[in-house]
């Protein structure tokens, strides 16, 4: 009885640290893509600048 408590209590505990994994995961990509979504935007305004002063030398 015993060894079947620690096993289901290993189970447990393996189940908790792959759920950890898949949080982590899942918050390192929403952080990634917010973060080039956010590099993407602070940048666009800038290469339009450029763009446009580019255009009126010419």
């Amino acid at each position: 009885m015993q060894v079947q408590a620690e096993g289901s209590m290993a189970l447990r505990a393996a189940d908790l640290v792959a759920d950890d994994v898949v949080v982590d995961t899942s918050m390192s990509t929403l952080l990634a893509a917010w973060s080039s979504s956010l590099r993407s935007r602070l940048l666009a305004p800038r290469l339009f600048r450029r763009d446009c002063s580019l255009e009126a030398r010419q």
